[in-house]
């Protein structure tokens, strides 16, 4: 049995979406061992992976909940600014087209919000993980 720091290891590096045959080498473990564990720490690997794709998205672009509020203030700026026109300024046609644009981009961001149980990571895995042992077996 390893101990539980190349566990930790494994759980890091799986979550990155390391493979297992790059995982084996790093921590000279071998591929069997390494799908136990998958098995084993499926739920942690998962958490880790939306923590590590959580903090890459704050590092490198505006969460899906910031660009949904910052396309949301400029829709209603623009309305705002329609409804204090007496569209002399600036063509209705411009102005109704920002307000199809920033209304289209927003509808765009809207997100099925779901929730998942540990059934549903345990399903998921599973099916990851035979489609694995079938290109193994082929």
């Amino acid at each position: 049995m390893k101990d539980t720091q190349t566990q930790e290891n494994f759980i890091e590096l799986r979550a990155k979406n390391w493979s297992f045959d790059r995982i084996g080498k790093e921590l000279k473990v071998s591929k069997p061992t390494l799908i136990a564990w998958s098995r084993e720490f499926q739920l942690e690997i998962s958490n880790l992976r939306a923590l590590e794709l959580d903090s890459l998205q704050e590092k490198f672009a505006l969460t899906k909940m910031k660009r949904l509020e910052l396309f949301g203030e400029k829709l209603n700026s623009l309305k705002e600014e329609l409804d204090q026109r007496n569209l002399t300024d600036l063509s209705t046609e411009k102005l109704l087209e920002f307000i199809l644009k920033y209304g289209s981009t927003l509808k765009s961001e809207e997100v099925m919000v779901e929730f998942r149980q540990k059934e549903d990571v345990t399903e998921n895995l599973m099916k990851n993980l035979g489609h694995t042992v079938a290109r193994w077996e082929a």
